[in-house]
């Protein structure tokens, strides 16, 4: 993974086959940019599916979670481009999720990365994660082809704050997520091998069993690091 902060913004998508080299043309060039160029901005990368879906998928990570209720943030979202307005009611199947990173594992970038959805029921969830922190991802970090492994969890946003044009675009309101672990390695193979490992491993844990999980995986496209628009 890229440089790590607390805060992450996960958004999965479909677009029409026949509107795809507009939108990717928009993400590369200005959407991205348009993103990370927000104040407390990390990093932005997006990716396509190979497995599972939505068929794309993208993941900004920033210095906090309140990074992403920020004034800033919320201005870049009630104030879209033209070009963002044009692309943004192509959007099929939005899931949006604004996350707190609450454990990790490992480190580095790779070629693809496995999403792992999860809904653990509430008597589940502090041993879940206590367990994933302490023990899953560590162990899933250590295995071969996997660089980095890491556990979101979904920060409820007031009603208000997810009322915004770019929403209204999308025909919004957008599925929220609740948890997601992101296993992140060299290949296609490793990586969905991990993520399978991961959730074995959950299940065979105490009190952490039957918990639901939807799993997909993605290859890189592209990403843009604060750095490059000149900050640090």
């Amino acid at each position: 993974m890229a440089e790590s902060g607390k805060g992450m913004l996960l958004v999965w998508m479909d677009i029409a086959k026949a509107e795809q080299a507009d939108f990717n043309e928009w993400y590369d060039k200005e959407h991205l940019v348009d993103r990370v160029s927000v104040p407390g901005f990390l990093n932005g990368r997006r990716f396509q599916a190979l497995a599972g879906g939505p068929e794309f998928f993208a993941v900004y990570e920033t210095r906090e979670p309140a990074t992403l209720t920020s004034a800033a943030y919320r201005d870049r979202l009630q104030h879209p481009t033209p070009w963002t307005r044009r692309i943004m009611p192509l959007f099929r199947n939005t899931i949006r999720g604004v996350c707190e990173q609450t454990s990790r594992a490992g480190y580095g970038t790779g070629g693809v990365l496995a999403t792992l959805r999860l809904g653990p029921e509430p008597a589940r969830r502090w041993p879940l994660r206590q367990w994933l922190g302490e023990t899953g991802l560590p162990r899933i970090a250590g295995l071969p082809g996997v660089l980095a492994v890491c556990l979101a969890e979904g920060v409820a946003e007031p009603a208000a704050k997810n009322a915004t044009a770019e929403v209204d675009l999308r025909g919004g309101p957008d599925r929220s997520v609740d948890w997601v672990v992101l296993v992140e390695g060299i290949a296609q193979e490793p990586v969905e091998r991990a993520a399978r490992a991961l959730l074995a491993d959950a299940a065979a844990a105490e009190g952490v069993s039957h918990t639901p999980a939807d799993v997909s995986l993605f290859r890189y496209l592209c990403g843009v690091v604060s750095s490059d628009l000149g900050r640090s």
